[in-house]
């Protein structure tokens, strides 16, 4: 160990080595010393911290860090380190203490393996209910901030809009907090658990019974877009998610296999199933209008359909008028202006209701793996369903046999 009266004139004097690097340590301060590497001299202190040797840097050699400032610094970390103070802490405390909302979103991103349509939703929910909290650093955002925002959301937007962006916000705080650990005050969303402020949702379950197929199955004709037609009834006769059909590409789909695939659903495991006799039908005149890569191609950027709730009210009204024995829209409005207590109501639906349909009706005519199987729902947690493994030609069958009773469902009955 190189010992030296560390002065400006001795650092001075102290030549570069080629390579590595030299420290010297001061015969009269013990701890304080100075590190010469092949470009640059730099001071430090060394000392144990809660028996823990450390070290911290206190600047480099030069204008305007001298000898006597540096010995000075020194005297006063010294003494901090005695106390059980750690420096190098304290500088990542206060490196966090300034880190924004915006950087720990983006560091997220960064460090996190997430579908790129959750980062999305993510982004969204926070550029269009926090975009003015963005530049504020962590701890700037309070527990009084959290709530008041929350109502504000729950209010304007939706009571299940303001409890999603409060959960992304608790997820980006405790990313913060787990990276660095000890640096900021407790995550301020928690004052929604005490003070039992999370909106309670009710989880839809809502399906279309099957006496009611029929009517909606006729009301698809108001839809004037064909793909959007066979994309509400691939949804009920597959029950996928309304995200994997959108996104649906025509390599995912063997016409000589007779199967399709989904990639990546919400369990991140790939999913084959069997096409039964209607699904391969919907799929061929799909073909038939192929426009690019997609099944269910869409005008936007992202080349498929995105969005179909306008459709969706197309679809609603319709099954208005039928059930009422309309025969168009000027005699619904009349017997709604003469006579609205006599109006029955129409059927309401939202895409995810096909999935919930095609396993009602599903229950009753396959086995519980099967339906498992064929929903793509995740075994994790049971541990006898991991050990069963069901062939997609081992699911064509059940898959059929769902198919011959929604066929039957939507037929018109014969008089």
């Amino acid at each position: 160990m190189a010992k030296l009266n560390i002065t400006k004139d001795k650092v001075d004097s102290l030549h570069f080595p080629t390579t590595g690097r030299i420290d010297y340590f001061d015969e009269k301060l013990t701890g304080f010393g100075v590190r010469v590497s092949p470009t640059t001299k730099t001071y430090f202190v060394m000392a144990r911290v809660n028996g823990k040797l450390t070290r911290v840097t206190i600047g480099k050699h030069g204008s305007p860090k001298t000898a006597d400032g540096a010995r000075k610094e020194a005297k006063g970390i010294l003494g901090d380190m005695t106390k059980g103070i750690d420096h190098n802490q304290e500088k990542v405390k206060a490196r966090v203490r300034g880190l924004t909302l915006k950087e720990i979103i983006e560091q997220y991103f960064e460090t996190q393996s997430i579908k790129t349509s959750t980062a999305d939703n993510y982004s969204l929910l926070l550029d269009t209910h926090l975009s003015d909290w963005k530049k504020k650093p962590l701890k700037e955002i309070t527990r009084e901030m959290v709530s008041a925002r929350h109502l504000n959301i729950s209010k304007n937007s939706g009571q299940a809009s303001a409890n999603n962006v409060m959960k992304v916000l608790r997820l980006m705080y405790n990313h913060a907090a787990g990276k660095y650990p000890d640096t900021l005050p407790e995550n301020p969303v928690k004052v929604l658990s005490n003070a039992r402020q999370w909106n309670k949702i009710k989880r839809r379950g809502t399906c279309l019974q099957e006496h009611e197929l029929a009517v909606w199955w006729k009301a698809l004709d108001a839809v004037q877009t064909p793909a959007t037609r066979d994309f509400f009834k691939l949804l009920l006769f597959t029950g996928l998610r309304k995200d994997e059909a959108l996104s649906l590409k025509w390599t995912q789909v063997d016409f000589e296999g007779k199967t399709f695939t989904i990639l990546d659903p919400k369990n991140n495991n790939d999913l084959t199933l069997p096409m039964s006799t209607t699904i391969t039908e919907i799929f061929k005149d799909r073909l038939k209008c192929r426009e690019n890569d997609f099944v269910f191609p869409g005008p936007g950027k992202t080349g498929h359909l995105i969005e179909t709730r306008k459709q969706i009210g197309h679809v609603e009204r319709e099954t208005l008028k039928i059930i009422n024995g309309c025969a168009d829209d000027a005699e619904l409005a009349k017997m709604q202006k003469e006579h609205p207590d006599k109006v029955k109501p129409g059927l309401s639906f939202m895409p995810h209701d096909m999935r919930r349909t095609f396993a009602t009706i599903a229950e009753n005519l396959v086995s519980y793996t099967e339906l498992k199987r064929l929903l793509n729902h995740s075994s994790e947690g049971d541990v006898t369903q991991g050990y069963l493994i069901i062939s997609t030609e081992k699911l064509r069958e059940p898959m059929q046999r769902i198919t011959d009773a929604i066929v039957k469902a939507v037929m018109p009955k014969q008089p």
